[in-house]
């Protein structure tokens, strides 16, 4: 096992200190910021050093706070100094070198090359083998409950160095700040200090062990164990023995969260496990967002940023004042007065006096087909555009000049957007597609030689397909797979989605044009001929790869959507099924809430997608420069 002198190597500190500069320069207890400790260690490791190694040194006060998640669980976190943290991270970086290898193979968290996902296939794994009913045991507050009397021994079997023991029991048993007072701590680890998690692990090794020569097929993850049985009455003799046993070592198991299930009513760190024709599939579990103000019922109608999505049939009758939506499920009341836009994706029958509602309230309403395609509109007569606007617009539709140069922004704009998302898969793919990415930059450099609008929007479309040769590694899983772009119908998965998601975009860029005061025929790239909507197009492009292609791969990667239960053929097509959809709007709609920051002014994406049409207002009326959003 390592000694003192090994944890305080030049190669062990240069490692943490790459570590830090990942992080965020947030503060210790003590006022020292994460970008002050590389000087703070040059002016004073000598002393530190020396402390460490004559068993002298004396850690700061450890600062915790009550943290609250969105759920509402209450849970004790810990905020150690700046140098804490460097000295824990150093001692951290060498317990999990040398302990993660004795760990059982089936424990999943807190090391390296494992995770959260790996957990959930060895689950789906074992339910391919037919295992259809799971233990589960939730440790309560498993943390603050270790025992220190026997975590200690368990640590000197495979530490001998008297610094280090000394050390990492100088921040066992330390002095905690919780709501003004001060104390030793004597039971439990402290949750944020670098050496928890490992420690963790190493109190229940012992377990695992047992629980690997009992041939059981378990997981896991931290304080979440899952062992999965063929037989209900055999998990149930189990569960009461292996409760038993963490009883035994002074843990609590939290009876109304543990039991024995059917695999198919629970999910695995965040994961449901989806059975259908003897096939496995794992998708990630959706969790309702507690800002909204409806859930994702049987009914399907959800309200978000004053736009309604209606997925499944239904009729929509006047009520009073208001809109009233209604199915055998359930009825919904929809007050048009903070309502701007309804989307409809089922069968609904409109009653005769619901159109005058939309007409005097300015609600714009879209009809979708059940593959996700757009088929029409309503646009209150209220909305219609002046003539002096569409002569604006078409004036500088016709200036050959002035429509180059902003056809030119537009397409650069577009394809930076798609080299940022290259690059930044790029990054976490460890250079897989920089000679994609230089690809896309030549294109850009081309973009500012074309002669014609026609010959940029051929250098998008170039662009656009090799981009599209990258989705197979962005998206890392097998189960989807995607050739090319194929439309009208979607020929897969992957291009099911980019259809339903690409409509999505046009339509709202379609409203928000309305709703600025601009005609959406009158388009930039995007020819104004027969087509009755262009200018929504060109914003569009802009947008795609930062928004829709973002969702996409988040979608996917996560495991949101399955193929077993989101998708359907029809027509030689594949499409996203009701299900696939609604989970498809709600991460759109959580996309188009999400906050970015802009030259310092924080919006959402949906006030985002706002500003760029009102810019482009701003230039055709006005003359002011107008410049494409560039995500960076």
């Amino acid at each position: 096992m390592f000694t003192i002198d090994e944890m305080l190597s030049k190669n062990n500190q240069r490692l943490a200190f790459e570590h830090f500069a990942t992080k965020n320069d947030g503060c210790g207890p003590d006022g020292m910021h994460v970008s002050e400790l590389e000087k703070y260690w040059r002016m004073n490791h000598d002393q530190i050093i020396s402390d460490l190694k004559n068993q002298e040194y004396q850690p700061g006060i450890i600062l915790i706070r009550e943290h609250m998640n969105k759920t509402g669980k209450r849970r004790n976190i810990a905020s150690l100094n700046v140098i804490d943290r460097f000295i824990t991270r150093l001692l951290s970086q060498k317990l999990n070198r040398y302990l993660a290898p004795i760990f059982c193979e089936n424990s999943y968290a807190y090391q390296d090359s494992k995770g959260v996902m790996p957990a959930v296939l060895k689950a789906k794994e074992y339910v391919e083998l037919g295992m259809r009913h799971v233990i589960e045991i939730d440790l309560k507050n498993y943390f603050d409950t270790i025992p220190l009397e026997n975590l200690i021994p368990e640590i000197e079997r495979y530490i001998t160095d008297e610094a280090v023991l000394h050390l990492i029991k100088q921040y066992l048993f330390c002095d905690i700040s919780f709501e003004g007072k001060i104390s030793r701590k004597t039971q439990g680890i402290v949750q944020g200090n670098a050496i928890s998690p490992i420690l963790s692990n190493l109190y229940l090794n012992d377990f695992d062990k047992e629980l690997d020569e009992s041939k059981l097929c378990w997981i896991r993850y931290a304080d979440n164990i899952y062992i999965y049985m063929d037989s209900y009455e055999k998990a149930l003799l189990v569960y009461s023995e292996l409760t038993e046993r963490l009883e035994r070592r002074k843990l609590t198991v939290n009876k109304e969260k543990s039991g024995v299930f059917d695999v198919s009513t629970r999910s695995i760190l965040g994961y449901d496990i989806l059975i259908r024709n003897k096939k496995v599939d794992v998708r990630k579990h959706i969790y309702k967002s507690v800002n909204q103000y409806s859930n994702w019922h049987d009914s399907r109608l959800e309200f978000i940023n004053g736009r309604y999505h209606i997925t499944s049939d239904g009729i929509l009758n006047r009520q009073d004042f208001g809109l009233l939506f209604e199915n055998e499920q359930k009825k919904h009341y929809i007050p048009v007065e903070v309502s701007d836009q309804l989307n409809i994706y089922g069968n609904v029958t409109l009653a005769s006096n619901v159109l005058q509602s939309f007409s005097n309230r300015e609600i714009k309403v879209s009809f979708f087909d059940k593959y996700g395609r757009l088929i029409g509109s309503f646009l209150p007569e209220k909305t219609k555009k002046s003539a002096e606007i569409i002569l604006v617009q078409s004036k500088n539709y016709l200036n050959e000049d002035v429509r180059m140069d902003t056809a030119r922004r537009m397409e650069i704009a577009g394809l930076h957007n798609i080299r940022a998302n290259l690059r930044y898969y790029d990054k976490k793919h460890k250079g897989d597609f920089k000679e994609k990415v230089d690809a896309i930059s030549g294109y850009i450099d081309a973009l500012n030689r074309a002669p014609s609008v026609n010959d940029m929007m051929l250098l998008e479309a170039k662009a656009r397909q090799l981009y599209y040769t990258c989705f197979n590694q962005i998206l890392e899983t097998s189960d989807f797979q995607f050739e090319k772009r194929t439309k009208r119908p979607p020929k897969d998965a992957i291009n099911a989605c980019i259809s339903f998601g690409n409509t999505l975009l046009y339509n709202l860029f379609v409203n928000i044009i309305w709703k600025k005061g601009l005609d959406p025929r009158f388009g930039v790239v995007h020819a104004s001929n027969k087509r009755n909507q262009s200018l929504n197009l060109d914003f569009a492009d802009i947008f795609k790869p930062i928004v829709i292609d973002r969702i996409i791969f988040t979608m996917i990667n996560k495991k949101m959507l399955t193929l077993l239960t989101d998708f359907e053929t029809s027509n030689q097509g594949v499409y996203l099924s009701r299900e696939g959809k609604n989970i498809f709007l709600q991460m759109y709609e959580e996309k188009l809430k999400s906050r970015i920051t802009i030259k310092g002014k924080e919006m959402s994406y949906y006030q985002l997608l706002e500003s760029e049409v009102q810019n482009y207002k701003n230039f055709i009326l006005t003359g002011e420069t107008y410049k494409p959003y560039k995500y960076y």
